[in-house]
């Protein structure tokens, strides 16, 4: 049977009809506070006065004070009979059935299961064959126990001696003692499996309590399991509505409350019809923005991810180890956007790039740092400039332009005492480079490619030696600061002492400190640095 119902919308001259009937999946959705749990209560009375209906609502209770359910003190009939008389008393703000609402379910359960067994019986008496008594006689349990296999829940429900009990890795135990989301997944699957054939049932939030690796499978399971019921779901959870595939989806935008008791409202909603995706637009109501997610080189200590969070605020950083490992996690996670709400980017260290090859990870969102590695962004000129006066405010010895003054007369001499580190980095970078270049693909064979040239490490060495020579004779300390590998070197160390740290971890965390409290030296810092580093796309999108 139909049942319609008629929902005022924002425009007072306007009304939005509904037809439900036994069978179909609704699902009302949108963000939080627009007014989901109060068209669910609305859309509930309608059916009410219809037909049979049973709500649960998102405060629903799914603990017990004991797992005796003959202790719910009204019968059933007189129960269904006080929750569809007094709809205020389980709605989205309180429940004031609690206990005796997920107690009648199990009693349901019990009553459902003796139910089917004397209507077996009978069908034996009669000489029906056992499997086509079975099937003529689904047994609650039976019914439960599938849905929670479908959804990998790991425990068993049984009927010990007339008592519904739960069996996990043959230990057999009261339902009281069930975990919070196994109690919840009974409260939902009994009440789904023992509703009445052509009623509906009505679920606010009806994954809540539940892991979400399993609620969706669980959900939908149950659904399956009763097509003559009728569904109605509030939920802002994407992967559920995806798993329940409606029938149609009512999009609540926003509500204003025009009438107290019964609270009602009108709202600006729109329909989105099975046929139809769920596109970018929804999910962005629905969910909010992506959260962004920013994966970067190495372990990330605890200044370095300091510092990309100061630098690029609303991302998550996550350290991911190898430029390869990242490459391949942006990659994946941005080519398969539709099974998680995310947004994501990579940045990794320079490593001597060309700017081709940037431009070619550009493309897949992994951005290059304009330095060989995030060391050499602590020694940017402006933060050095900064660090200076900062440590002569602090320590109160030398100024600011001696110490710079220091710095410049010996760092030439520190480049040289690291000579061996920072060509032999080079000289990787340049002959990975050269390989890179000739790279063998199924084109160029077909082309008639027969040889790969093989790489003169000893023409290389002289390159670089060459080009670290010129860049020594020229001496731009801040130029070659952001152009030479500094990681595994002393260089950061000493630089370091010239300002008065005693190693460059102290450095670190005074300059991190510096950005975080947002001092002078702090600002002028970070809004250097962010004229030199990669633009992420906004956050907002």
């Amino acid at each position: 049977m139909e049942n319609r119902i008629i929902l005022q919308t924002d425009e007072p001259s306007e009304r939005m009809d509904f037809t439900f009937k036994p069978g179909e999946v609704t699902v009302v959705t949108g963000p939080n506070g627009v007014g989901k749990s109060a068209l669910l209560d609305e859309v509930t009375r309608y059916l009410n006065h219809q037909s049979d209906v049973e709500m649960f609502s998102g405060h629903r209770q799914i603990t017990f004070q004991s797992d005796d359910v003959d202790q719910v003190g009204l019968s059933l009939a007189n129960f269904a009979l006080q929750l569809r008389s007094h709809p205020d008393h389980v709605n989205r703000y309180r429940n004031t059935w609690g206990e005796q609402h997920l107690k009648s379910v199990i009693k349901r359960v019990i009553n459902c299961q003796n139910q089917s067994n004397n209507n077996m019986i009978e069908d034996f008496r009669d000489g029906v064959r056992f499997h086509d008594a079975e099937k003529n006689n689904p047994r609650a349990i039976d019914m439960i126990n599938a849905v929670f296999s479908a959804g990998r829940l790991a425990v068993e429900i049984i009927l010990d001696e007339g008592t519904v009990k739960a069996r996990r890795n043959g230990a057999i135990y009261g339902i009281d003692r069930l975990s919070d989301g196994e109690r919840a997944a009974l409260l939902l699957v009994g009440a789904i499996v023992t509703r009445p054939k052509d009623s509906y049932i009505a679920f606010d939030e009806p994954e809540r309590h539940l892991n979400p690796s399993i609620s969706s499978s669980l959900i939908s399971a149950a659904v399956r399991m009763r097509g003559d019921v009728g569904f109605i779901f509030a939920t802002h959870d994407l992967p559920l509505i995806e798993w329940l595939r409606p029938d149609r989806i009512i999009h609540v935008r926003d509500s204003s409350i025009y009438s107290v008791a019964p609270e009602t409202r009108r709202y600006k909603i729109s329909l989105i019809k099975a046929d139809e995706e769920i596109d970018e637009k929804l999910k962005y109501s629905i969910l909010g923005s992506r959260k962004a997610l920013l994966l970067v080189e190495g372990t990330a200590s605890s200044e370095d991810k300091s510092l990309y969070s100061a630098l690029y605020p609303g991302w998550n950083v996550v350290a991911r180890g190898g430029w390869e490992t990242l490459s391949g996690d942006v990659k994946s996670l941005r080519a398969n956007s539709d099974f998680h709400w995310l947004k994501v980017c990579g940045i990794i260290d320079n490593d001597g790039r060309d700017h081709v090859e940037q431009l070619k990870l550009k493309d897949a969102s992994i951005y290059s740092l304009p330095c060989p590695t995030i060391e050499n962004l602590f020694f940017h000129k402006a933060a050095i400039v900064e660090m200076s006066k900062s440590a002569h405010e602090f320590f109160g010895e030398a100024s600011s332009e001696e110490m710079i003054n220091t710095f410049e007369q010996s760092v030439k001499a520190l480049f040289l005492a690291n000579r061996t580190e920072i060509v032999t980095r080079k000289i990787v970078w340049a002959a990975n480079r050269l390989i890179s270049e000739q790279k063998v693909s199924v084109d160029s064979i077909r082309g008639g490619q027969t040889k790969i040239e093989a790489v003169d490490l000893g023409k290389v060495r002289d390159s670089v030696e060459s080009s670290f020579a010129a860049d020594l004779d020229q001496l731009d300390p801040y130029g070659m600061l952001q152009s030479i590998p500094i990681k595994n070197t002393s260089i950061p160390s000493k630089i370091s002492g010239f300002f008065g740290f005693p190693n460059f971890k102290n450095y670190k965390k005074a300059f991190i400190s510096h950005i975080e409290r947002n001092t002078p030296h702090g600002r002028s810092i970070k809004a250097a640095l962010k004229l030199s580093l990669p633009v992420l796309p906004g956050i907002e999108e």
